[in-house]
């Protein structure tokens, strides 16, 4: 990975190191994340390339009108796994 270093004012610094805090990933997978989506480029995680709001995380999964609570936990946790894997 390359690094950059970016100076952020002190109000963006602390909005980013908060929420970077609640969705309990790094400030820097976050603002990577947040570069990302306003660059529309999608995020390889394995074999699949994800496009990803930087806010994903706080996303709640619907469930579908058929889907037992079995399949839905089941989903539930793949997708938690693909888009937290996507804020690298």
């Amino acid at each position: 990975m390359g690094v950059i270093q970016v100076e952020l004012p002190d109000e963006l610094v602390g909005l980013v190191e908060s929420k970077a805090s609640e969705l309990k990933v790094d400030p820097a997978h976050f603002v990577a994340a947040i570069v990302r989506e306003k660059l529309k480029l999608p995020v390889a995680v394995g074999e699949f390339e994800v496009f990803v709001p930087a806010d994903v995380l706080e996303y709640e999964i619907e469930r579908a009108p058929d889907e037992t609570d079995e399949e839905f936990e089941s989903a539930k946790t793949a997708y938690g796994a693909l888009f937290k894997a996507a804020l690298r």
